[in-house]
């Protein structure tokens, strides 16, 4: 199991940080630049279905990294400062919590990632090993793209 807490500042207001949260449909195009040549992740989600204000709901993802692919189906709940999301279904993830924070801290914002995920294949210990660290880099190279797009955003409007 990997539990994993990261904290970065961002340099946009709340609300804009959120706006970018819940665009999931874009991620890949703004996630891109920010992943690490190797290993190669590729990513691709489609909200299947959003609550009464346009925000996601249900969001499936079809990602591969290392030879291996999974399709997943992920549950998000809204909440004024951030989103957790919830696995419901998946191939390779047994386990997969993340709650995302926004929090205000002048001139910009916080946003604090808190993900707890676990895998239900069992690989060898060295793949293991590399896989779990992919994750955990993948996340991370998420928070800092969803940084870059959310100040982006701001600088624009």
């Amino acid at each position: 199991m990997i539990q994993e807490r990261i904290d970065i500042a961002v340099a946009a207001r709340p609300e804009t940080v959120l706006e970018v949260l819940k665009d999931v449909e874009s991620v890949d195009g703004w996630l891109r630049p920010h992943l690490p040549a190797w290993p190669p992740v590729t990513s691709t989600m489609t909200v299947l279905e959003c609550f009464d204000d346009g925000s996601p709901r249900l969001v499936r993802t079809i990602s591969s990294t290392l030879g291996i692919t999974d399709d997943s189906l992920t549950e998000y709940q809204w909440y004024p400062d951030g989103c957790r999301l919830t696995l419901l279904e998946s191939r390779t993830l047994r386990h997969n919590v993340s709650r995302f924070t926004v929090i205000p801290d002048e001139p910009e914002s916080r946003l604090t990632a808190d993900i707890s995920l676990d895998l239900k294949i069992r690989l060898p210990g060295l793949l293991e090993r590399q896989l779990k660290k992919t994750q955990v880099g993948f996340v991370r190279s998420f928070q800092r793209a969803l940084a870059a797009e959310s100040a982006r955003r701001e600088s624009h409007s």
